[in-house]
């Protein structure tokens, strides 16, 4: 569910979503197969920072087109995913959650992550070349991101006096964490990537980093 960060800043910077706008989280059936949210009920009518924040299924699924998937899986190469050797992105609303038929590794993840960052550590600032460069979709997704950790699937990463963003993912086993902070002026991205265990491992992992971080600091 990293990837609906991908999927988010096609929707907000092509203008086909405008921030507050709500979809629809509700079960559906498309081509005889029935897609659903991780919440079996659905959230109901959700605007895009709720539904990064709680990792919600149902908006990416409401936002399906053909020409938003090809946006999507295009951005996404541009911004340090690769294709699955033998597999194609299927036209489907599964590519908006979980980027089906493509993958990325842990330093790269932590890469794109760098490029969505606010403040002087930037990758703007910083000439490194990003292609993520509207600042209305920025703005949403980072407040996404920090929404995750205050009062959604990051929670477990709260530390006091030290906000952080991030946002979590799981996909056949793995568990994504992929976070920066502080969140208003970032100086460190920590990606975790876990296998097996708690559904939020990478969550927990990354808490100790920053912990363990801020104590080498005297903090």
């Amino acid at each position: 569910s990293t990837f609906k960060i991908i999927s988010s800043y096609v929707q907000l910077a092509s203008r086909r979503y405008r921030p507050g706008q709500c979809m629809d989280c509700r079960p559906f059936t498309m081509n005889h197969r029935r897609y659903r949210c991780w919440n079996r009920t659905g959230h109901g009518e959700i605007d895009v920072t709720r539904a990064l924040a709680i990792s919600c299924n149902g908006f990416f699924f409401d936002s399906f087109s053909h020409d938003v998937v090809l946006d999507t899986v295009e951005l996404a190469l541009t911004a340090g995913y690769t294709l699955v050797e033998g597999e194609t992105p299927h036209i489907a609303p599964d590519v908006l959650i979980h980027g089906d038929g493509l993958k990325i590794t842990p330093i790269d993840q932590a890469r794109l992550i760098a490029s969505l960052v606010p403040g002087r550590f930037s990758a703007e600032t910083r000439g490194i070349p990003t292609p993520f460069t509207d600042p209305v979709a920025l703005a949403e997704i980072r407040k996404g991101m920090e929404m995750a950790v205050t009062d959604g699937s990051g929670k477990g990463c709260r530390i006091p006096g030290y906000p952080v963003a991030g946002k979590t993912g799981s996909w056949k086993g793995a568990r994504w964490w992929a976070s920066y902070a502080p969140a208003d002026n970032p100086t460190l991205v920590v990606v975790a990537l876990t296998r097996g265990g708690g559904i939020h491992g990478g969550v927990e992992v990354s808490r100790r980093f920053y912990n363990e971080y801020l104590r080498s600091q005297g903090l």
